[in-house]
């Protein structure tokens, strides 16, 4: 460490509320070292900065699974496993074209089910597929996102505020 660099942690003062405990040390200032010298010191303003980030990064550790999971709950029993459908019954979802040809009505597909003939890859398939009306917009777009960036599918990642937009339209 350069002299100067240490010259500006050693006279480091922080701002008040702080207040001096014995021998003029800071309370809460507590160095982890044993010996003599500054040592580093506990600094509440960094680890309150920090918090936030620890939540945030909760938020995304509890959903990075949800589509997955969502798929195997609601898609899965008719689109199989590997999204490879049903014969001539029910369409696959792998290296589908229906999924990039119709991207912008996947929400409300989803959302709103479908009895209409539907051609994936060439073949015509009419079967019903039922509603997800129970589904938030959050969950339609983790479920979207892992359908297509699965099984040769490759897709920008959708938003929730557009998967929104995209619902608000076919309500």
């Amino acid at each position: 460490m350069s002299e100067n660099v240490r010259q500006r942690v050693e006279s480091f003062s922080p701002p008040a509320p702080f207040s001096r405990g014995e021998g003029g040390a800071h309370s809460c200032q507590a160095p982890l070292s044993a010996g003599e010298g500054p040592g580093v010191r506990f600094r509440p303003a960094v680890l309150f900065a920090f918090l936030p980030l620890l939540a945030l990064a909760g938020c995304f550790s509890n959903n990075r699974h949800q589509g997955e999971k969502l798929y195997a709950q609601h898609c899965a029993s008719c689109h199989g496993d590997q999204g490879q459908g049903l014969e001539r019954l029910i369409p696959p979802l792998a290296g589908s074209d229906y999924l990039t040809d119709h991207r912008r009505e996947l929400p409300c597909l989803l959302h709103n089910g479908q009895n209409e003939v539907m051609v994936v890859n060439g073949v015509g398939y009419h079967n019903v597929m039922p509603s997800n009306k129970g589904l938030s917009p959050a969950q339609l777009t983790n479920l979207l996102n892992y359908i297509e960036s699965h099984w040769g599918n490759e897709a920008v990642p959708r938003t929730i505020h557009d998967v929104q937009a995209q619902l608000d339209k076919c309500r």
